[in-house]
């Protein structure tokens, strides 16, 4: 897991209720990354095991607050690093197989039995190459205004993970309408392409191609343990404009729909936390605390964000 010991001072909480704390993800930094390669099975998909067969109709009850569309992602089989660079191994599952597998894992199916009891159970996480969960490729986005404040949505009740909470700028699945190229193979081009065209599509923004990049762009690789250890890639990116000009193309985008693949956007209020001055934030598992204020946050939002502020934030500072 990865630990964040909060060292400075805090406003919210006193330094008498200090903690150290530890997240529910496992974080490989690829700050220094300086290529990925990508090796696609475009014809192998995803099976699920007979318990989530046998089980489907009850386990996708859990979302029935949830508005959800189906679609193809990018299953993460493998992920290999040497050095500098990362190897992926990739296949094909759907989003319902990963709305019965990795988003219900803790979901009682019978006698107070999860499906992390019957097929990830405890101690071990399982290697990704055998897991039995749908696995598909997830990727969180850090977006910074000229003004040093990082961008966090407010996360409306009809998504299917972390209603009412703060995300991250952009939390989403890497979509198959993005990320393949005319053979329908994925390729490290078209996975920058999926990212600029998710952060264009949430924020309304108008990032372009050569604004991206693995080697600069790129920070971490994590597992979310609440999800059974599903792939996520966690990646920043500084944008020259203002908290004001952010929060008026985000408004403006809020009141188009993509009719034709049923965009649904994650939220629809932001907040800017102003990064420069770390002593402003005490990062705690459910809650990141920003001066006086409280913003409720998953988890893995808050871990990925104490490794942000720890790993880039402060090493921009200290460089």
């Amino acid at each position: 897991n990865f630990d964040f010991e909060k060292k400075l001072e805090s406003k919210p909480i006193s330094d008498e209720n200090k903690h150290k704390y530890k997240f529910p993800i496992l974080v490989d930094n690829l700050i220094e990354c300086k290529s990925l390669n990508i090796f696609d099975d475009s014809f192998k998909w995803y099976e699920q095991p007979e318990v989530v067969k046998n089980n489907f109709q009850k386990l996708f009850e859990a979302h029935k607050t949830s508005s959800l569309y189906n679609q193809t992602n990018i299953r993460l089989d493998k992920i290999k690093l040497v050095d500098t660079e990362v190897n992926l191994f990739t296949s094909r599952t759907t989003y319902y197989d990963s709305m019965v597998t990795n988003r219900v894992m803790d979901y009682k199916i019978i006698n107070n039995i999860s499906l992390r009891d019957l097929i990830n159970p405890a101690p071990f996480l399982y290697k990704l190459e055998e897991s039995k969960l749908s696995n598909h490729i997830g990727f969180n986005v850090f977006v910074k205004t000229n003004q040093d404040c990082v961008i966090f949505i407010n996360r409306n009740m009809d998504v299917s993970i972390g209603k009412g909470t703060y995300g991250p700028s952009v939390a989403a699945s890497l979509k198959t309408r993005y990320c393949l190229n005319e053979e329908l193979v994925f390729t490290q081009d078209k996975f920058i392409d999926a990212i600029i065209n998710e952060i264009n599509d949430e924020l309304g923004l108008n990032v372009q191609v050569d604004e991206m990049s693995i080697e600069n762009n790129l920070i971490a690789f994590y597992r979310d343990l609440i999800e059974g250890g599903k792939p996520q890639f966690l990646f920043k990116l500084d944008v020259d404009k203002s908290n004001d000009e952010i929060k008026t193309l985000f408004h403006e985008n809020l009141s188009k729909k993509d009719k034709k693949y049923q965009t649904i956007q994650d939220g629809n209020k932001l907040i800017f936390l102003n990064v420069s001055d770390s002593t402003r934030f005490y990062i705690a598992p459910e809650a990141i605390f920003y001066d006086y204020n409280r913003y409720l946050t998953l988890p893995t939002v808050s871990g990925t964000f104490a490794f942000y502020l720890n790993n880039v934030v402060n090493r921009n500072e200290n460089s």
